[in-house]
């Protein structure tokens, strides 16, 4: 697939997918998805992987190391966006409950017949 027609496809805008030329990949930034460029430079969709899945710990940092300058500030910013949004939908999904004001409810144990307060 062509990155047009991924656009389309895909529903995104050129800038949302942006080409890592020192590593051959394609990147939804949206998504952050990375796919394989291929030789006739189409894209390797049936190949993604998130940029939250790759663990830089074994070849994903081999691929991260070899990022331009420029190519690895497009990762990083898309790492930190992505990073952010999870967070904020994670943040809006919880409910953190505050439990009521029952202070006024709850008296003390009377003890040795001294009503501590």
């Amino acid at each position: 697939m062509n990155l047009n027609e991924y656009l389309i496809e895909n529903d995104r805008h050129i800038g949302d997918v942006v080409i890592l030329n020192s590593v051959a990949t394609a990147l939804d930034r949206v998504s952050g998805d990375t796919f394989p460029m291929m030789v006739d430079d189409t894209i390797g969709v049936d190949e993604p992987v998130n940029l939250n899945d790759m663990d830089f710990d074994d070849d994903a940092w081999d691929w991260y190391e070899a990022l331009s300058t420029t190519d690895k500030k497009i990762v990083i910013d898309c790492q930190t966006k992505l990073f952010e949004t999870d967070y904020l939908e994670m943040k809006a999904e919880s409910k953190c409950l505050t439990p009521p004001n029952i202070s006024n409810h709850i008296k003390p144990p009377k003890i040795g017949g001294i009503n501590n307060v």
